[in-house]
């Protein structure tokens, strides 16, 4: 009997043993299998030049150990300063501090990661310390919270006798309260750990480097497969750095530690009729439905107002046409989408600019799903980003014939372009350039090693039409230290600046440039590649319109590269509404 008895038990303690293993390893398991399969199917694909260059081994580990150094040394730090924060809170029992350090802690989490990243690069300086200290601040909250929740659970009675046995108070928090809270203050580290993992892709728009380059440039570029593999890298760290932070929390939890036992249900309540009560809560429940429509119709009685032109002022030909005349997000895009708006509008259509949508290809893809009429793209974007070419055409209207024709079995249609070209280019602050005596790219190649110092994109630096071919054409011999991968709002105060670089990368209708006193450098080998605007919209709508190209022809024209750097200058420098710039100007020029 006892022998079975003794079986049965080793028999438990076995499953229980295996069991456990299988849950712990279940996760690098999970990760293993998942990682080899992503990077089994890259392996089959027939990638092009802008893949190959992202997806090799020397760049992925790079931009891994990137990732793991800024996030170990993030959770570091969090841990030295959110602990014994945590530990002050809750030994000061005045109500003002504590509701200083946790106010600060809500702050540092509530703020957007990559708002603090740009803000502080924009008014300090790039580079790691500053991805560092957006990280911390991100990251801070949920251990200080943990800590201060981990030690308030420790049992008074517990600390009354540690108290008698003749501990000193630092004894009893060494020795009985921070064991004891130990599993509460190692869960918000886990949680912090896999925040940091997260947040840590925002350090690509201030040459921090980390993963972050890889989704970028596979979103911007609409490459899937770089999108996917660095999507799955990140996920891929963030669960093994909790699977290892839950071993440790393991190894470190005090044995013999039991949750407490639930309390006791409270005694329930005797059910009371009182005759209103059914009535308020009918009439509330009514009330709170009518506020939401009357807030919803509000809503979109803003929005069906906003845009609109005076309708019907120079004709009636496009009566009857509705919808929306889509954007980007970047001012240029805001103000042809009002000027296309009002103008149509002004000869009896009825249509409102959309400016909502974030990235070029959420706004390629609306138009594609019909849900625009259409909006202003640019010729280089769409035959290299959205149709998938690597070798732009230099010739600006080869390249528009190619980019039309190419989006007719889509049933996209292009309407003639305007003059301007919003295209690559180069630019130093003007006192900077006078002193190094260059005026095109020629010249800058010939500079020495150390005036030679760039600021781009994390996308331009895997572009054949960008940094790569830029090398390779003007013989550019520049060391990885001296190029910084910045945000593109950010690189206009670096170029002007001049600390993190004396050339910065920027589009050649840009108000910023003449506002901030920069020499853009003469592309003097014709290099880069035309980014001619021109309106794309539904062909079947156009069929229907055939009016929209002859009332757009008569402001195409007039949007000339200087045209359009002196309306981009009036919001991005001026601070003007992009609406209020698009009507000034059709009305200066006569069109409504």
């Amino acid at each position: 009997m006892t022998a079975a008895l003794d079986w049965s038990t080793t028999r438990v303690s076995t499953g229980r043993r295996v069991g456990t293993l299988a849950r712990r390893l279940a996760a690098p398991v999970v990760v293993v299998l998942l990682v080899g399969l992503v990077f089994l199917w890259v392996s089959g694909l027939q990638l092009d030049s802008i893949e190959q260059r992202t997806l090799n081994p020397e760049y992925i580990t790079a931009r891994i150990r990137e990732h793991l150094v800024l996030t170990v040394v993030a959770s570091a730090l969090v841990a030295l300063l959110a602990i014994p924060a945590g530990i002050a809170v809750h030994r000061v029992k005045a109500g003002w501090f504590r509701a200083i350090v946790l106010g600060l802690g809500n702050i540092g989490q509530a703020t957007p990661a990559v708002g603090v990243v740009i803000l502080l690069a924009i008014v300090w300086q790039t580079g790691f310390l500053t991805a560092l200290i957006a990280l911390v601040a991100y990251s801070f909250l949920p251990v200080l919270r943990n800590t201060l929740i981990g030690l308030e659970q420790v049992s008074a009675d517990a600390k009354e006798a540690a108290r008698g046995m003749g501990m000193t108070p630092g004894q009893v928090l060494r020795q009985i309260e921070l064991p004891l809270a130990s599993p509460t203050i190692l869960a918000g580290l886990r949680t912090s750990l896999v925040f940091c993992v997260g947040v840590a892709t925002v350090a690509t728009f201030i040459n921090a480097g980390g993963l972050g380059d890889m989704i970028v440039n596979g979103l911007k570029l609409q490459r899937f497969p770089v999108l996917l593999v660095g999507a799955v890298l990140v996920a891929a760290i963030a669960i093994l750095i909790d699977w290892l932070a839950g071993l440790v929390e393991d190894l470190v939890r005090p044995r013999g530690l039991c949750p407490p036992p639930p309390p006791p249900p409270p005694p329930p309540k005797p059910h009371l009729h009182h005759p209103h009560r059914r009535r308020t809560m009918f009439t509330t429940r009514h009330l709170s439905a009518a506020a939401v429509v009357a807030a919803a119709a509000l809503l979109m009685t803003g929005c069906a107002a906003s845009g609109a032109g005076a309708s019907g002022s120079k004709g009636d030909e496009l009566k009857g046409l509705s919808g929306q005349i889509g954007s980007k997000d970047f001012s240029e895009q805001y103000i042809l989408a009002y000027i296309t708006t009002d103008l149509l509008n002004a000869h009896g259509a009825n249509l409102e600019a959309n400016t909502k949508l974030v990235g070029s290809q959420n706004v390629r893809q609306a138009l594609e799903n019909k849900q625009f009429v259409g909006y202003w793209e640019y010729t280089g974007t769409a035959w290299i980003t959205y149709q998938g070419n690597t070798a732009p055409i230099t010739d600006p209207k080869e390249q528009f014939d190619a980019v039309k024709k190419a989006d007719e079995a889509k049933g996209i249609a292009w309407l003639d372009p305007a003059p301007l070209n919003n295209t690559y280019a180069f630019a130093i602050r003007s006192s900077e350039g006078k002193k190094l005596g260059v005026k095109t790219l020629s010249d800058v190649a010939k500079l020495k090693s150390s005036d030679k110092t760039f600021c781009i994109e994390s996308e331009f630096s895997t572009r054949d039409d960008g940094w790569p071919g830029l090398k390779k054409a003007y013989g550019l011999d520049v060391p990885d230290a001296n190029v910084k991968m910045l945000d593109t709002g950010i690189i206009y105060t670096a170029a002007q600046k001049g600390e993190d670089c004396n050339f910065g990368e920027v589009f050649a209708t840009d108000g910023r440039i003449k506002a901030l006193d920069l020499t853009v450098m003469k592309d003097d080998k014709k290099f880069f590649p035309v980014y001619q605007g021109a309106f794309s919209m539904q062909d079947s709508i156009l069929k229907k319109y055939p009016k929209i190209a002859d009332i757009l022809a008569k402001v195409a024209p007039k949007l000339t590269t200087e045209k359009m750097q002196e309306l981009n200058a009036k919001v991005d420098v001026d601070g003007d509404e992009p609406a209020d710039v698009a009507k000034k100007f059709l009305q200066d020029e006569g069109l409504i």
